[in-house]
């Protein structure tokens, strides 16, 4: 059996910009669940990225996760905006990469949520369907978590 390619850049720019226009739309609904839409400035660029990533939510605390490259433009605390449910957040990001248990076990709690992510990080199931621990703290070495504390919403209220 072939593993799975990853998309293209090509075919990621075109589902990001349909994501993009679907998760603003009153059709967001059951994306708007797992999806979340993160902009950021590009350090050198200087450039506004926004794109959908899954995420994970407790109180004011986001987290999502990567293993591209763009995380680096969020070393250091970065200002992000955050849309949730088209409701529109500023945030503080954290990017944690070296401490893998805390990654390891964030990345569980992650995937329990998620469970069709296991396979895009090629976490096996057990038996009653929940990811491998032993596999997540495998595939924890080599992601970022990116931990975004919500601050506030566009209309000045303090997140939910």
């Amino acid at each position: 059996m072939r593993a799975s390619q990853p998309p293209t850049r090509p075919m990621l720019r075109v589902a990001n910009v349909f994501l993009r226009l679907l998760l603003r739309s009153p059709l967001h609904g059951v994306l708007s669940r797992n999806l979340l839409l993160l902009s950021y400035t590009g350090r050198k660029s200087g450039k506004r990225y926004t794109f959908p990533i899954t995420y994970s939510r407790l109180g004011d605390v986001v987290s999502v996760f990567t293993y591209r490259a763009w995380e680096k433009n969020l070393r250091g605390g970065a200002p992000v905006i955050v849309e949730i449910k088209r409701q529109r957040f500023e945030g503080q990001a954290e990017v944690i990469r070296d401490d893998t248990p805390d990654v390891a076990s964030a990345l569980l709690i992650h995937l329990r949520a998620h469970p069709s992510l296991t396979r895009g990080y090629n976490v096996p199931l057990d038996a009653a369907g929940q990811p491998d621990p032993n596999a997540v703290r495998q595939v924890a070495q080599s992601v970022a978590l990116v931990r975004i504390r919500l601050i506030r919403a566009a209309n000045g209220l303090l997140p939910e």
